[in-house]
């Protein structure tokens, strides 16, 4: 701020100089008419200088007054790069606003360049393209989702778990956001918050069976099997007769020591894919 006022101090010097000469000049040429013998009754010419003069005037007297309204503020403010800031927002206003978020085609021209580098493993310049949408426009969306599934992926499960702490923030009503940071939790062994984090995401869409089995080995492998059980129970309700589901709610069976209900349970999955080896190997464990 102390920087810039002596280059105000000569611009007032300046303007107040001309000001003088100003409004001087009108009486001066009106004299000068008054004092002409024989002068044709003001010409045209001589009226378009005064009017020209007058708003000459008029226009320096109200920038001197902003000017010194200016000068009196700047005094006021001790940190100078607040005010700056503010100085400038006022000026480049509609230049500011033009540059806050990036185009939408440019936008989507950069995540389509991510996908195809996704799509020929070119994942450092995948994450490149999603980091330079990120910096151009900061609340996009579909950038972060993208960087977080990349981060995924190449199993950097702390960097996946920043940016899907952020979403889920900045988004707490999209349920696959939270399916994801429960699987983040998951892989780092953090059970207790991937199980918090995978019900959240079942309380937002409780039609997802894939959840309901996520959440089951959540619970497995904190040792509550009891609960693993309840939670691929559920899971069969919404996807009947589903053999996957069934061995491993076979398996939770057979370790909470429910080995009839196990057998039962793999003699059905026979019933529905005869071919099912792995049933029949489970079913063949517990008979002999």
């Amino acid at each position: 701020m102390f920087k810039l006022l002596p280059q105000l101090i000569v611009i007032i010097s300046i303007a107040t100089i001309i000001l003088i000469i100003l409004r001087r000049l009108p009486q001066v040429i009106i004299r000068q008419e008054s004092g002409s013998v024989g002068a044709s009754p003001e010409t045209a010419g001589t009226r378009r200088v005064v009017i020209f003069v007058g708003k000459i005037k008029n226009w320096l007297v109200s920038f001197y007054k902003c000017l010194a309204s200016f000068v009196a503020e700047a005094k006021s403010h001790t940190n100078s790069s607040n005010y700056l800031e503010r100085f400038s927002r006022a000026l480049h206003f509609k230049s500011l606003k033009s540059q806050l978020r990036k185009p939408t085609g440019e936008v989507s021209e950069h995540l389509s360049e991510a996908a195809d580098h996704i799509k020929n493993s070119n994942l450092e310049s995948a994450e490149q393209s999603l980091l330079e949408i990120i910096k151009e426009d900061p609340g996009n969306k579909d950038a972060y989702e993208g960087l977080g599934k990349l981060y995924i992926d190449q199993k950097k499960f702390f960097d996946a778990l920043e940016v899907y702490l952020y979403l889920t923030k900045k988004h707490p009503d999209i349920d696959k956001f939270f399916s994801r940071l429960g699987l983040i939790y998951f892989n780092l062994g953090k059970y207790d918050e991937s199980i918090k984090a995978y019900r959240q995401s079942i309380d937002l869409k409780p039609d997802s069976p894939n959840r309901l089995i996520n959440l089951s080995l959540c619970y497995e492998a904190k040792k509550q099997t009891e609960k693993a059980v309840e939670a691929v129970e559920k899971a069969l309700i919404l996807s009947p007769d589903n053999p996957k589901y069934m061995l491993l709610l076979s398996d939770f069976l057979v370790t909470s020591g429910k080995k009839e209900l196990a057998k039962k349970l793999l003699e059905k999955v026979l019933e529905l894919e005869p071919t099912n080896d792995s049933a029949r190997d489970k079913l063949r464990q517990l008979k002999f």
